[in-house]
């Protein structure tokens, strides 16, 4: 019943396993590789569509609206982003944690869901990690929900155009100490 985009963030969702800890949350709810194998099992409907989406579930998405803008990145050619991409600066002091990242582009796109402009905490430090991860020669591509949905082919060609361009330019070698 469900299209391949919701259950890839169904499963997304199944095999995450969260940064930050909550002793309520017990997730992962089940490794990708037991989903692999529960798959692999002889099945009954909707098995097909089931296994077709298991190839695009990766551990690391936090919403499913960040596994549609994976998923976007993807349908516009780009390589597989690295999840929840830990981003420090030159000096290896810490800018922050980027929903999804291609480091050879220096490129991050970020989903900002409806809390990023309510709460004034959250926007001063989405500003701040913004303004750092820039100055440490990244760019930042941020979505909203109509960049998912109504917009979401502008969102495709925002993303194809920013990686092609920076993928291009040679980047010096970074020393990581």
């Amino acid at each position: 019943m469900l299209s391949i985009p919701a259950l890839v963030a169904a499963g997304d969702h199944l095999v995450l396993e969260p940064r930050i800890l909550d002793p309520a949350d017990v997730r992962p709810y089940i490794t990708l590789e037991e989903l692999t194998a529960r798959l692999g099992e002889p099945g009954g409907r909707g098995i097909r569509r089931a296994r077709e989406a298991l190839k695009l579930v990766r551990v690391g998405a936090e919403s499913a609206r960040e596994t549609r803008l994976r998923l976007l990145a993807l349908d516009a050619g780009l390589p597989e982003p690295l999840l929840q991409f830990e981003l420090c600066d030159r000096r290896g002091r810490w800018i922050g944690v980027f929903d999804i990242a291609w480091p050879e582009a220096r490129l991050i796109a970020e989903y900002d869901g409806d809390q990023h402009r309510t709460s004034t905490s959250q926007y001063e430090r989405d500003i701040e990690r913004f303004d750092r991860a820039a100055d440490a020669g990244w760019h930042v591509i941020r979505v909203r929900m109509a960049g998912l949905g109504s917009n979401a082919g502008a969102t495709r060609r925002r993303l194809a155009e920013a990686y092609r361009s920076r993928a291009l330019v040679e980047r010096p070698k970074i020393d990581p100490r």
